[in-house]
């Protein structure tokens, strides 16, 4: 309430800015601003987006949140335009029956139906442009197909709205449409959990002239994408259990996404139907091996010639395979592939790869890397050789090591770590993380000693999931002694974590580093150039973790003081 001492600044504000603010509220804050006085009482009714989500304003619905969107729709003004309608209702597939007015009806009522039809005309007409419908009943986790019957239908006069931009539906169901699709102004349309038949999912997509981005997950009686669309730019398809072809001429996409579930045959005709793709995702063995040899054809070489991103998962991929790609995408920049069956021993020549991700690929034993601009690569799986890697990852290397048949010979694991981390020796930020027998790091030999030293690295995280035994404290000097210009080292073991900054040295030449005593090197960090130490999930009863803390604090922690799981910080003083 404004008082002569606290005057009412917020309605004092020009109207414009009022209806932004209000319009920005959930709808029942903003219904709630009525109450403040006359001048606010119908000034809710002009709002232009409305969002209604049944989780966060109705705990318990029985049946108030359908009745709170009918009284709010019947009070607003039906000649404001909408910029936003969006509502959420709850999925609960195991309700087969909800009180209404008291009264214990099925799940599936026709008054529900009624509801959403007006829900979705009273949209229609206040010309809305973002429209975001989520209905309350959901699949069946065990037999989709028999909760089919139970999904709300939607009107045919949705998809004859011009003014939608952008259209997002979750489970319900699209039935034959009655009179034409001109969804004339959308640009983005996203169906998760809908049932739609192919036929009509066609009149969607050829009825929508200026259709930019398409997202389809968890479709069912879906069976197909066909026909031509010059407009597409962005195609993603995830989990469609029912689709078994993609046969769209689409001469302006620019990204495709595909995750099918590996007992579906599924098939992509027509190799024109990709000739402008920049971005491809394939996910799962989708595709049997021949579609590379069929997409990278001369006669498909636009492919090859446009593609930046190329992302593979679950593939089996051979070396010819893998050679004819990377040498027919001159453009290529990112190449990652997942949980694909490999040759033992791959080679990568590219000047215009950028970054390069292997994750747990199957057979992988050794990577011959020619690369010239890379500067980010990711690899995890067991221990693998890596040789002739010009550029050395520049930038920033991620390497997440598993265990190995070589886990019960330290030596020759440590040997091989040293000469795979040689081989980054240009790397200014490196993330090592060793999942299991962490020990082999002290036992195999000095990590500390690398050769040629990681001259360039200013950045490195070091993680253990288990670390049965050992000293934290010696695990710190060997790493200290990976190179003399750390600034920040970060050191997780377990849940316990330890960051320490460091002051920027010099600039020194290379020479001078290489003639350097390394042995000095961790003390010469801790004595002159530690700035700040921050700790995390420190117990007192982890004896290591507290003898390293007091090996680099000394006197400025003490142990008694530390309460489980706490944390700190300290910082020198300047």
């Amino acid at each position: 309430m404004a008082t002569e001492t606290n005057p009412d600044r917020i309605s004092n504000l020009p109207e414009d800015i009022l209806h932004r603010i209000v319009s920005r509220l959930p709808v029942k804050e903003a219904v709630s601003t009525s109450l403040l006085s006359t001048k606010w009482r119908h000034r809710w009714k002009f709002i232009d987006a409305m969002d209604f989500d049944e989780e966060k304003d109705f705990r318990i619905s029985n049946g108030r949140f359908r009745s709170f969107i009918n009284r709010t729709l019947d009070l607003h003004h039906s000649c404001v335009n909408l910029e936003k309608f969006r509502v959420c209702m709850k999925p609960d597939p195991r309700i087969r029956y909800i009180i209404v007015y008291r009264q214990l009806v099925p799940a599936f009522s026709q008054l529900v139906q009624d509801d959403i039809i007006r829900w979705i005309n009273s949209a229609v007409e206040r010309k809305v442009h973002d429209f975001d419908l989520t209905c309350c009943i959901g699949y069946d986790s065990n037999n989709s197909y028999r909760a089919i019957n139970l999904l709300y239908s939607l009107p045919s006069s949705l998809f004859g709205a011009r003014s939608i931009t952008s259209l997002r539906l979750s489970r319900v169901k699209v039935g034959e449409l009655n009179g034409d699709v001109s969804l004339d102004s959308l640009k983005t349309m996203s169906l998760k959990d809908v049932c739609v038949s192919t036929q009509t999912m066609g009149r969607v997509v050829s009825g929508s002239l200026v259709l930019e981005i398409l997202y389809l997950e968890d479709c069912k009686l879906l069976s197909a994408l066909e026909g031509r669309h010059i407009g597409l730019r962005s195609i993603h398809i995830e989990f469609c259990q029912d689709l078994v072809k993609f046969d769209m001429d689409v001469p302006n996409l620019q990204t495709f996404e595909c995750i099918i579930s590996t007992t579906l045959k599924f098939e992509i005709q027509g190799a024109k139907s990709l000739g402008s793709v920049q971005n491809l995702l394939l996910g799962e063995p989708l595709f049997r091996e021949s579609f590379f040899g069929w997409m990278f054809r001369p006669a498909s070489f636009r492919v090859s010639r446009l593609l930046k991103t190329l992302n593979l998962t679950g593939f089996t991929i051979t070396e010819e395979t893998l050679q004819f790609m990377i040498s027919s995408c001159h453009l290529l920049e990112d190449l990652i592939m997942v949980r694909c069956a490999t040759p033992r021993y791959i080679y990568l020549f590219s000047k215009s790869l950028k970054s390069l991700g292997l994750n747990d690929c199957q057979n992988l034993e050794g990577i011959e890397i020619d690369a010239t601009n890379l500067v980010f690569f990711n690899y995890s799986g067991g221990m693998v050789n890596v040789s002739r890697m010009n550029s050395s990852c520049k930038v920033e290397a991620q390497i997440k090591l598993k265990d190995t048949s070589l886990t019960r010979c330290a030596k020759q694991w440590s040997h091989k770590l040293r000469e795979l981390l040689a081989m980054f020796n240009h790397a200014k930020i490196l993330k090592l993380q060793v999942s299991e027998h962490p020990d082999m790091i002290l036992l195999g030999g000095e990590l500390g000693y690398v050769i040629p030293p990681l001259y360039h690295l200013k950045h490195f995280e070091f993680q253990v999931v288990w670390y049965a035994t050992g000293s934290y404290t010696d695990l710190l000097v060997r790493l200290l002694s990976l190179s003399a210009h750390l600034e920040i080292l970060v050191i997780s073991l377990g849940t316990f974590n330890i960051i320490l900054k460091f002051k920027p040295e010099e600039p020194v030449e290379l020479e001078d580093v290489l003639s350097q005593d390394w042995t000095y090197l961790p003390l010469d960090y801790l004595r002159r150039r530690l700035k700040e130490v921050e700790v995390r999930k420190i117990e007192a009863k982890d004896t290591r973790a507290v003898e390293l803390v007091k090996f680099i604090l000394g006197d400025a922690m003490d142990s008694e003081t530390i309460s489980p799981s706490s944390c700190f910080c300290w910082k020198a003083l300047t």
